[in-house]
């Protein structure tokens, strides 16, 4: 008797750990969520709502449609987390957007940016994502602070007047910044490591790309058929497979930049490039010319590799030094003549001034 109960207990508790576990589902979007027109919030009770600024107070397994201008989302730290198939937050066709705070991981596409200008993408985490951020036919955009990685893509942009700044984007399998179509924009002062490539631009014109650090990745920065009249100056490019890859792609200026222990600095096919601006060429460390007069300037060229070779392209001013991207001149060349005007005449002030109150003390006599 005694053994038939226990036998009947024990199936009941395995019944019950079934049940248990069959009524378990992997997390997964439970919907959309909608900021409306009016600021009206749908969808969820997780978001708080103070004036034009939403701030999170949970977890949310949802996508969220911005409809609204003039909107602050605050991610408050929590968790914006899909299944892999719906994208994370969207804004379409709506201005002044700031996303901020939030954690963000397993959508298609973590924040789409679409027709929309003058949005601030400020301090999110962006990770295992198709891609992390995409912004189409959108201006005036600034994507700062962020951190992007483990994602397809980290971002990708197709419009002009937009800021890529101080962003980590690390980790990414294929792309870490993609141009295409995109003209005008800046990329500055970021960390994009260990991608398949670091920076891309296709069919791309007039970019700048200013004192990133580019290390570890497969390509370091990659010109695609039209990717043309940009500047590269001033960055740490090294440990990467290529420093610069180029194809049908020319007259880009690269000048200042750090290109150190790459297993290979450039690739260019059909492509011709300026690699000076000013008298001030590159840091490449495997220089092996002189410095006779010792000017901090290679006496030979630096000969870039070229195919077909007639195209011919090198380095005139091959520096023999890195050059320090943290200290770069941002003044015109008069300036420091007119501080220096302006500290005469203050200390021609005060010495006037000390000179005169001997004279002032003996009128008092």
């Amino acid at each position: 008797m005694k053994k038939t109960a226990f036998v009947m207990v024990l199936l009941l508790l395995v019944f019950s750990v079934l049940v248990t576990f069959s009524q378990i589902a992997p997390v997964k979007a439970e919907g959309t969520i909608y900021i409306r027109a009016d600021g009206t919030l749908d969808g969820t009770n997780k978001i708080l709502r103070d004036g034009n600024v939403y701030t999170f107070t949970e977890d949310i397994f949802e996508s969220i449609v911005v409809e609204k201008d003039d909107v602050v989302i605050d991610g408050a730290g929590y968790r914006l987390q899909g299944d892999g198939n719906e994208n994370g937050v969207t804004l379409r066709d709506i201005n002044n957007i700031t996303v901020r705070n939030l954690k963000i991981s397993n959508f298609n596409i973590g924040i789409v940016v679409m027709g929309s200008d003058d949005n601030t993408i400020l301090d999110n985490i962006v990770t295992e994502n198709f891609r992390g951020l995409d912004l189409t036919a959108s201006e005036n955009n600034t994507i700062s602070e962020n951190y992007i990685a483990y994602n397809t893509d980290g971002i990708a942009l197709e419009n002009v007047n937009n800021s890529i700044v101080e962003n980590t984007i690390t980790n990414n399998t294929n792309i870490g910044i993609f141009l295409n179509g995109a003209g005008y924009n800046k990329i500055i002062g970021n960390y994009v490591e260990n991608s398949g490539t670091g920076i891309q631009l296709v069919e791309s014109f007039n970019n700048t790309i200013f004192q990133n650090k580019i290390v570890g990745n497969g390509k370091g920065i990659g010109f695609g058929s039209g990717g043309e009249y940009s500047t590269v100056h001033h960055n740490l490019i090294a440990d990467n497979g290529y420093a610069f890859t180029f194809w049908a792609s020319s007259h880009n200026t690269i000048f200042g930049n750090n290109l150190i222990n790459n297993t290979n600095q450039v690739n260019a096919w059909t492509s011709s490039n300026i690699w000076n601006y000013d008298s001030i060429g590159n840091y490449w460390s495997d220089y092996n010319g002189t410095d006779s007069n010792g000017d901090g300037i290679g006496d030979t060229p630096y000969m870039i590799s070229t195919s077909p070779e007639e195209y011919g392209d090198a380095d005139n001013y091959p520096l023999m030094e890195p050059v320090d991207d943290t200290l770069i001149p941002e003044f015109p060349s008069w300036t420091p003549l007119l501080i220096m005007l302006v500290v005469v005449l203050v200390v021609a002030v005060i010495y006037r001034r000390i000179l005169s109150k001997p004279n002032e003390g003996r009128r008092g006599q």
